[in-house]
């Protein structure tokens, strides 16, 4: 698990986190809520999120009570999930219009919020049972 400067994790509903998770700069997950009722408002419901296996979230983005994402998904840099991300996909902007397999040929990028980026064949994860660290990721020295 690999988690960026800045992140802010509110734990109370409880948080599970795979293996091999990569988390972006200033993510938050927050596991409670405020009841929307003004007489309630002081209410707070917790609620579970759970991240699965190989899980990439970018920066800025939050991930709310309750949301499940699924193994091998990607959550897009300033993404707000509000709802559970299905294994190997790819959300952007708002998960309230869902995502998109990362295998499906027709992805493409619209710019509106929930739209599902591109996801290019050669950055597809591999399948779990032969994922390695990338030999670009060891550190080098410049002179060697």
């Amino acid at each position: 698990v690999f988690l960026n400067a800045g992140c802010r994790f509110q734990d109370q509903g409880g948080i599970t986190i795979g293996n091999g998770v990569l988390i972006g700069h200033n993510v938050v997950l927050s596991t409670l809520n405020h009841d929307p009722a003004p007489a309630r408002r002081a209410w707070l419901h917790p609620a579970p999120i759970v991240i699965g296996d190989r899980v990439w979230i970018g920066s800025n983005a939050t991930v709310l009570p309750g949301v499940t994402i699924g193994d091998g998904a990607i959550v897009a840099a300033g993404a707000v999930v509000t709802k559970d991300v299905a294994p190997n996909t790819v959300v952007a902007a708002s998960t309230d219009r869902g995502g998109a397999p990362m295998n499906s040929p027709a992805l493409s990028f619209s710019g509106t919020a929930g739209s599902v980026c591109s996801f290019p064949s050669f950055l597809r994860l591999p399948p779990k049972e032969s994922h390695r660290p990338l030999a670009f990721a060891r550190r080098r020295s410049f002179y060697s």
